[in-house]
């Protein structure tokens, strides 16, 4: 149970690190939201997972197979580290260099989109699919820091570990694109740009803590 627990923890914090930074989803999100109401979070999760599922187990079907070699597994766990340090790293460089602006105010930058009334759901889940498949540091993020989590998932409980860890992920685009939208709708103030930055620099904090944490574990073990 504490496995379970523990690495629920740490999937929870290494995916914040991606859900809740702030990106052309989440510009796309509150930019809908504005027409669509706050239910479209939730639809705009839904296309993202639809691309982000069968990639998590395209990804898991090519480590099965190598997943049990401990020189695979060290190699994957210092660059999942040093990934996790390097985003992290710079993503607070990024943050503290907006909060320092005297403009730190989220703009949609050309990104909004022009929703019919019958065709608003339809179209936010286009948004969730499209903004993730076609952003390249989506893809990285899961080659990357997100492999780390599925050799993770398979030395929990294999490929139904994979399943577990994608569920302790996903919730957390639900969560924050769902907030978002909502907060956005409802004409929310404390969503303006320097406490999405702030929120932004903790995350990165916090991404650099795990980076330090696991390679520690990975050169220690």
């Amino acid at each position: 149970m504490e496995g379970v627990l523990g690495f629920f923890v740490f999937v929870a914090l290494v995916s914040a690190s991606g859900a809740l930074s702030p990106g052309p989803l989440f510009v796309a999100t509150v930019n809908h939201a504005l027409r669509g109401g706050g239910r479209v979070g939730w639809v705009i999760a839904a296309g993202h997972m639809a691309f982000e599922l069968p990639l998590v187990l395209g990804i898991s079907l090519g480590v099965l197979a190598l997943v049990n070699e401990p020189l695979i597994r060290f190699y994957i766990g210092v660059l999942g580290a040093a990934a996790l340090i390097g985003f992290g790293a710079l993503q607070s460089a990024d943050s503290l260099r907006k909060l320092r602006s005297e403009e730190a105010e989220i703009d949609g930058g050309g990104l909004r989109l022009s929703v019919g009334r019958g065709r608003i759901l339809f179209q936010a889940f286009l948004i969730g699919l499209l903004f993730t498949g076609l952003n390249p540091y989506f893809l990285i993020w899961w080659f990357t820091i997100g492999l780390t989590l599925v050799v993770e998932g398979f030395a929990l409980a294999s490929l139904a570990g994979v399943f577990l860890m994608y569920v302790f992920h996903v919730w957390l685009d639900y969560l924050w694109l769902g907030f978002v939208a909502h907060a956005t709708a409802a004409g929310s103030r404390f969503l303006r740009g320097r406490a999405v930055d702030l929120i932004s620099f903790v995350l990165a904090m916090a991404l650099i803590g795990l980076g330090v944490w696991l390679l520690a574990s990975v050169l220690l073990t």
